[in-house]
């Protein structure tokens, strides 16, 4: 019998093998994988992800070739390991990879002409997306950069016919800046961090989700355990899978019910015996007393600082110094990346507003009685009709069994930051304390504005439900998710229709059809509500990143 039925789990949940299953979309990860998929729609050229051991490039390269094997209209290549002896071995490396022939006794000007001639029928003839994805790059010999650097001259007036993913260790930033004429043609290079404490927290659940762990029943790790695992991992995902996989295998030996702080703290010293001492008892103590206070306030979830602070690597030296290297938003703050994000039309950090605008912030009304709660389903403290200015409150919910103010504002706004909680406090003076919240209670929640561009490209997005009432939207999205259907609350607000709260499916599309089919594959009892629309119109405000830019 396999370890994970003794468990009671279908699967095994800290496999070391990339299955895209598996991958965990951390804030760091998901906003990789989304500008990567933007920059290979929009035929950028070249972009690159660079990251130490064990961040996640090899499985988010699985999740980037998956996310393409449906569309007939883009090819994908892969190349595994880019080594190569001689520039000829390399050519004949990619025209392998592109699934072309050639003879034995090509040479080496043949074969680079064969290569283009493979990409102009792949992306002129039969006008598709070529992408050739490259892992293991820091591999490249200088001769593969030439290579590849000439290919990226390959284009069109408007765009360029091969698209180029790059996978590499941290040192191919050093090897890339010594080579200038390459790096200039570097769309986007994004450097992988390790991840926060609330993303271990939630790499490791979903993973056990995956295997089959059934509802309501209780983590296999407790939270001083998923301290522990932090701690000794630094939060680097492969580390993290090894060590999760060990104190697993000691549990089940044990006959205990679930891991513990010793058990990972043992298998840690185990596995790496010179990483440097764990944490103390008294210490450890203390910080598992410390996160458990922040989940009462995070509405249950450890959640890390703002956005960017949990997979935030430091640059190298050497990108550092090199003007031509456009680095990503996981290396240099916002004010660096005015650039990238105009070409991407992605914000770096989603930064709120109370309106109406103005250098100081308002005063809001305060909130009505408490004798006065809002029931179930009600429109209290919005104006049906659309008003002509943007709204200064969401509206109201009503206090639930097992509610946190924490809670709340993560499932309106997306995420939990000191501003959020400090506006909510605002709006809501007869809370006395934020951590109890009676049953019943009314919040008013504020219009909080996220300031996010418009996208470069056409999304759609599949529309569960649209409300327009606060209550009536999380009472929505409580039917929803108990039906099954992952949903996204999405408050925003246009001049033509007003204050809406669009219940949305996690994922957005780039063109109308492919929404539609999947509109299409709904039960038929959701489907007559459902809808496939485009959130963005003129004057549109979001309350909420559609995209989940910062959401964790």
């Amino acid at each position: 019998m396999d370890y994970f039925q003794i468990l009671d789990l279908d699967r095994e949940p800290f496999s070391n093998s990339p299955d895209p299953d598996f991958f965990y979309r951390s804030v760091g990860h998901a906003r990789c994988l989304q500008q990567l998929e933007l920059a290979i729609r929009l035929r950028r050229g070249l972009n690159v992800v660079a990251g130490e051991v064990g961040t996640g490039k090899t499985t988010l390269c699985r999740e980037l070739l998956r996310r393409f094997a449906a569309e007939e209209e883009i090819v994908t290549c892969l190349v595994l390991d880019p080594q190569a002896a001689t520039p000829l071995a390399f050519q004949q490396m990619l025209l392998g990879a592109l699934g072309a022939g050639y003879p034995p006794e090509l040479e080496e000007r043949a074969a680079q002409e064969r290569l283009k001639t493979v990409i102009h029928r792949i992306a002129v003839d039969e006008k598709r997306i070529l992408v050739l994805i490259i892992d293991e790059g820091q591999k490249l010999p200088a001769f593969g950069l030439e290579i590849l650097r000439e290919l990226l001259n390959y284009e069109t007036n408007t765009h360029k016919l091969l698209q180029i993913v790059i996978f590499a260790q941290r040192e191919f930033t050093t090897q890339v800046a010594g080579h200038p004429n390459f790096a200039d043609r570097i769309n986007l290079f994004l450097l992988l961090g390790p991840l926060g404490f609330a993303d271990t927290r939630a790499l490791v659940d979903f993973r056990l989700q995956q295997a089959g762990l059934r509802a309501g029943r209780r983590s296999l790790f407790s939270l001083p355990a998923l301290v522990a695992v932090h701690r000794a991992t630094g939060g680097y995902p492969r580390r993290i899978i090894h060590l999760c996989h060990r104190s697993l295998l000691t549990t089940i030996i044990q006959d205990r019910p679930r891991a513990g702080w010793r058990q990972v703290r043992a298998c840690a010293r185990r596995a790496w015996p010179r990483s440097g001492p764990p944490i103390g008892r008294w210490a450890g103590g203390l910080l598992a007393a410390a996160l458990l206070a922040a989940a009462a306030v995070g509405g249950g979830r450890l959640l890390h600082p703002p956005t960017g602070s949990s997979n935030a690597a430091p640059l190298p030296a050497a990108v550092r110094a090199h003007p031509a290297l456009p680095v990503g938003p996981a290396a240099l703050p916002a004010t660096d990346m005015a650039g990238v994000w105009e070409r991407l039309a992605l914000a770096p950090e989603t930064p709120m507003a109370l309106h109406p605008p103005g250098p100081a912030a308002p005063v809001l009304p305060p909130a009505p009685a408490a004798s006065s709660p809002v029931g179930r389903g009600t429109a209290a403290g919005v104006d049906p009709a659309p008003a002509t200015s943007p709204p200064r409150l969401l509206g109201q919910c009503q206090v639930r069994p097992g509610d946190t103010m924490g809670g709340l504002i993560q499932k309106v706004y997306g995420r939990f930051t000191p501003r959020h909680l400090a506006a909510v406090q605002a709006a809501n003076p007869q809370v006395a304390d934020p951590d109890r919240l009676e049953v019943g209670t009314a919040l008013w929640l504020p219009a909080l504005e996220v300031q996010r561009p418009p996208p470069a490209i056409p999304t759609w997005w599949l529309v569960a439900a649209s409300r327009r009432s606060l209550a009536e939207a999380l009472e929505s999205q409580l039917d929803l998710e108990a039906a099954g259907f992952p949903v996204r609350l999405i408050p925003h607000w246009n001049p033509a229709a007003g204050l809406r709260f669009e219940l949305v499916l996690p994922e957005c599309f780039f063109d109308e059809a492919t929404a539609r089919g999947h509109l299409d594959h709904l039960p038929s009892a959701r489907r007559a509500t459902a809808d496939v629309t485009r959130l963005w119109r003129d004057g549109s405000l979001f309350y909420r990143d559609p995209y989940g830019g910062g959401e964790g």
